[in-house]
């Protein structure tokens, strides 16, 4: 895969990201679960981060197709997805984060050494996200379980 095709489907990756943990953060408002907002709103502005450090590289020259802003997709077509119970909303979270961790995988594949600035940008987002999806995991389960204790 062309590098600037990895930056592309890294960049709307990170959209997706910053999109579910912003809708995250609403639902979690509706269902009274306050505690985690916080959380959330971390994970929402890593994404953004790694979003702009993303799009910084492909300005460097690599490619010229990404859209300068990312494409949302309304609140509103989420909430349509499922409910605002906390269940449903870290299923949401821990798909993402799944599928970031493949695609994060995929990518330092990809990426040859001639690109040595952008796999060292990879692996370190790599890393963090990945502390990311053990968390959003560790949350759900604990979730689950304090539903069947209950």
């Amino acid at each position: 895969m062309e590098t600037d095709k990895i930056i592309e489907n890294l960049c709307v990756l990170n959209e997706h990201r910053a999109q579910i943990y912003r809708w995250g953060m609403t639902a979690l408002a509706r269902c009274g679960e306050d505690q985690l907002q916080t959380v959330f709103k971390q994970y929402m502005e890593e994404s953004s981060l790694f979003l702009a450090q993303l799009r910084a590289y492909s300005g460097s020259g690599l490619s010229s197709a990404l859209n300068p802003e990312p494409k949302v997709v309304p609140i509103e077509n989420l909430s349509r997805i499922t409910g605002p119970d906390a269940h449903s909303i870290f299923q949401h979270c821990r798909a993402i984060e799944q599928s970031a961790k493949r695609l994060y995988a995929e990518a330092i594949r990809q990426v040859n050494e001639r690109h040595a600035s952008l796999a060292y940008l990879l692996r370190q987002q790599a890393e963090q996200q990945y502390m990311v999806y053990n968390h959003i995991t560790t949350l759900y389960n604990c979730l689950l379980m304090h539903a069947q204790a209950g």
